[in-house]
């Protein structure tokens, strides 16, 4: 859902120069995004029903300006897979904020988990996206 709505956030300003890949740490091969993720960012205005979930590779993680993560576990795993990435990896929650704390993962839950997470996500990332395109100058 992340991804989607960055994307969507960049596409109403115009920005073509930010780019945005989400990945998992933990993704089954063949795994679809699951229907109530699809379903609460499309009832939102968010079409990510074309994602494809993909797991987090070197390469991304050696690419990537930035790696926003959603739990602490998702930050260990990616450092402990990754340490040269550990300047570019935030929590989410975390990141030019004096905030602390995780944003759950709604995989398992009832729609109105998914509401609450894709709620929360897009407060943080409307939150995070003037740094963005401040960091995009660079």
């Amino acid at each position: 859902m992340a991804e989607g709505i960055l994307k969507s956030i960049l596409q109403k300003k115009n920005i073509k120069s930010i780019q945005v890949k989400s990945c998992g740490v933990m993704v089954p091969a063949g795994i679809g995004v699951s229907a109530n993720s699809v379903e609460i960012a499309a009832e939102h205005g968010v079409d990510i029903s074309g994602h494809v979930p993909a797991q987090i590779t070197e390469q991304m993680a050696e690419e990537a300006d930035l790696i926003f993560v959603m739990e602490f576990v998702h930050k260990a795993l990616i450092l402990s897979r990754f340490p040269f990435a550990k300047e570019k990896v935030f929590l989410l929650k975390e990141y030019k904020s004096d905030l602390r704390g995780e944003i759950a993962d709604p995989v398992g839950f009832d729609k109105q988990v998914y509401e609450n997470i894709f709620l929360e996500l897009s407060r943080q990332i409307s939150r995070i996206f003037p740094y963005l395109v401040e960091e995009n100058k660079k």
